[in-house]
C-alpha cells in the first residue's frame, strides 16, 4: 500500500513539475506572398434596341376584301419572324 501511495506521488510530482517548466520559445516569420487570383467581372451588355415592326394587318379596313386581309396577316408573319430572330440574336450576343 505504501508503494502505491509513493506511486501516485511520483506520478503527481512529475506533471506538476511538468506545468512548472516554461514552454520552449518558436520564432515564426511572416512571409507575404501575392498570387494572382481570377476572378469572373461582370460587364454590362449594350446592344442597340431592336425597332419593332410596323404592323401592316393595322391599316387594313373592314370593306378590303379577303384576299388583302390574308396577304396583310401573312406580312406581319414574315416580318414578326423576323423581328423574334433579332431580338434572339440580341439576347445571345449578351449571353456570350
Amino acid at each position: 500500500m505504501i508503494r502505491n501511495k509513493f506511486y501516485v506521488l511520483a506520478f503527481a510530482a512529475i506533471l506538476v513539475a511538468g506545468c512548472g517548466s516554461k514552454a520552449p520559445e518558436v520564432k515564426q516569420e511572416v512571409v507575404t506572398q501575392y498570387k494572382p487570383v481570377e476572378v469572373p467581372v461582370t460587364v454590362p451588355c449594350t446592344i442597340k434596341p431592336v425597332e419593332k415592326p410596323v404592323s401592316v394587318f393595322e391599316t387594313v379596313t373592314t370593306g378590303d376584301s379577303l384576299f388583302v386581309k390574308v396577304r396583310a396577316l401573312l406580312a406581319d408573319r414574315e416580318s414578326r419572324t423576323g423581328y423574334v430572330k433579332k431580338l434572339e440574336a440580341a439576347v445571345d450576343s449578351c449571353n456570350h
